[in-house]
């Protein structure tokens, strides 16, 4: 049998769907009263009372926990600072890890909280000037 005009002859396997890879992510947004390279060197220090390793982007920061066995896979966060406000940074944390659930939503979301408030705190022990 000859195959119709315009079509082939040959099957074709049906393609599989792309494997979607399933990770909890957690964002927070916020100014602190400081210019953007105080925000930063500020920021650096937070990260490091933390004890996350960390790696300086230029315009921020991305850092890690360190896997340990548990329940929740570790997180990694990206710190962006930018300029806000007149005499202001606008800092973004945002955070995420593989897997999904309620218990890795919720510890990514704790670390990228507990980051921004030790940034907040940090910040608000600052000299003013």
């Amino acid at each position: 049998m000859k195959p119709e005009a315009g079509k082939s002859n040959t099957k074709t396997k049906s393609q599989k769907p792309k494997t979607k890879i399933n990770m909890s992510r957690h964002e927070e947004s916020f100014q602190i009263p400081l210019p953007p390279e105080h925000a930063k060197a500020l920021c650096g220090q937070a990260i490091v009372l933390l004890g996350l390793p960390c790696s300086d982007l230029g315009y921020g920061y991305s850092c890690a926990e360190s896997f340990q066995f548990g329940f929740t896979w570790p997180v990694t966060m990206n710190l962006i600072i930018d300029h806000g406000d007149p005499g202001m940074s606008r800092i973004t944390i945002g955070g995420s890890n593989f897997g999904f659930g309620p218990i890795q939503s919720s510890h990514v979301r704790g670390k990228v909280i507990a980051l921004k408030q030790r940034i907040e705190q940090m910040a608000s022990q600052q000299p003013p000037g």
